[in-house]
């Protein structure tokens, strides 16, 4: 009897040791996993986005200095009593692109669409050198450039337009 009772004791004590055991290990895993979330927390990702808006600041700040540049060749053009290119540049580009608002309710025959306006004013001169048509450069007002070659109020009329000149494009609406 003495041996049952030992034996009992030390299966309960060696119960104890396994639980204890168990228990160590899933308080050493739960603390792994809390420590393991709040460093790999990836809550911050959001503002990580916001610097896609500072991206196209920095574009327009590029935009500018270029502007700038211009407007310095132009002063020092002007006070050798030269006429440069760069004048006739900085002119021509301010008259090139157009903003969307100014055509409403009109149709244009699209040629191509860009995200950069140094792509779309790149088709716009080839446009101009060819002589075939009046070109403008469209602006959204967000991000796109839209090169037309047709602008009217009537969209048959610009269907009309796209099969006599065979034009690879499409007719949007404004």
């Amino acid at each position: 009897m003495e041996d049952k009772i030992k034996s009992d004791k030390q299966k309960s004590k060696s119960k104890k040791v396994r639980i204890l055991i168990l228990s160590m290990l899933t308080i050493t895993f739960a603390i792994f996993a809390v420590f393991s979330f709040i460093y790999t927390y990836s809550g911050d990702i959001p503002k990580e986005n916001v610097e896609i808006s500072f991206i196209e600041e920095q574009n327009k700040n590029v935009n500018n200095t270029f502007k700038k540049a211009a407007i310095k060749q132009t002063k020092d053009s002007l006070i050798t009593n030269g006429f440069t290119e760069a004048n006739n540049e900085e002119i021509s580009q301010k008259n090139k692109i157009e903003l969307q608002s100014k055509f409403k309710n009109q149709f244009i025959i699209v040629i191509g669409t860009f995200g950069e306006k140094r792509n779309a004013i790149g088709l716009f001169d080839e446009i101009i050198e060819e002589g075939k048509y009046d070109c403008k450069i469209i602006h959204n007002g967000y991000s796109l450039y839209w090169v037309s070659v047709f602008l009217t109020e009537d969209h048959s009329e610009a269907k009309l337009f796209m099969r006599n000149n065979k034009i690879n494009g499409w007719i949007k609406r404004l």
